[in-house]
């Protein structure tokens, strides 16, 4: 018997949803059509020029190319936004979605909050809500919400090393939860910081017990690469190595 695998049910059952048929027409809303088609290339030239123009530069030809097709990528309105998610918690639905640009540290997860599944959905106050540009591995972005069986709310996202490939990413997970304003909150304060998990429901403010006692410490070597020094070891730098 084959099994949705989403919704782990026979393929052969009637299931209501609210996303249409996505593996042939993509996001399908129920009721009036309210896309937004991305620009064509005439208004694209257009926005783009007069971008540059409230920016004060008069002369395109200044600006370097790959900042001009990124800015384009911008203003065009083709649809780029990934990693949507969508949890209810308190009588709210939660639309999690993952900026763009996978490969750099900014990387985050932002969220709009709508009493109904299929919207109006409004952007939440607390933006980005999952968002870590430093420290050892930097990137928090391409989300899933999750509840354990204790009541405590875990919110994964992707983490950046970008080396070996553009897009070279790890998982994370964090404590999350929503707070007294209803708001989706991610603490990622101690992130690269070892955590103590209990079964039990947990306080997700909690700071860790343990702390980083290694850092820039003196390392000594036999031997090394140029440019893998011994004392990348111990930089809180994902992205470098002895």
């Amino acid at each position: 018997m084959a099994l949705d695998p989403v919704l782990m049910r026979s393929m052969s059952m009637k299931t209501g949803v609210i996303w249409g048929n996505p593996s042939e027409k993509g996001f399908e809303r129920i009721g009036e059509d309210n896309t937004t088609l991305p620009c064509n290339n005439d208004e694209l030239i257009e926005c783009y020029q007069g971008t540059l123009k409230a920016a004060g530069i008069a002369d395109e030809k200044t600006v370097p190319q790959e900042i001009a097709e990124l800015m384009k990528d911008m203003l065009r309105d083709a649809p780029y936004i990934k990693g949507a998610w969508m949890n209810k918690f308190q009588g709210k639905n939660y639309l999690q979605y993952a900026s763009p640009e996978t490969q750099f540290n900014v990387y985050c997860d932002g969220v709009y909050i709508s009493d109904n599944p299929l919207g109006p959905f409004v952007l939440a106050e607390n933006n980005p809500y999952s968002f870590k540009p430093g420290v050892f591995f930097p990137g928090a972005g391409h989300c899933s919400t999750m509840k354990d069986q204790y009541g405590n709310l875990w919110h994964a996202s992707t983490l950046r090393i970008s080396v070996n490939h553009q897009f070279e990413r790890r998982l994370g997970i964090w404590p999350a939860g929503i707070d007294c304003d209803g708001e989706l909150f991610c603490n990622q304060r101690y992130e690269d910081w070892p955590i103590k998990i209990e079964q039990k429901k947990m306080d997700p403010w909690a700071e860790p017990e343990w702390y980083l006692l290694n850092y820039k410490k003196a390392m000594f070597a036999s031997s090394f690469t140029k440019e893998h020094e011994s004392e990348n070891a111990i930089d809180e730098n994902v992205r470098t190595w002895w």
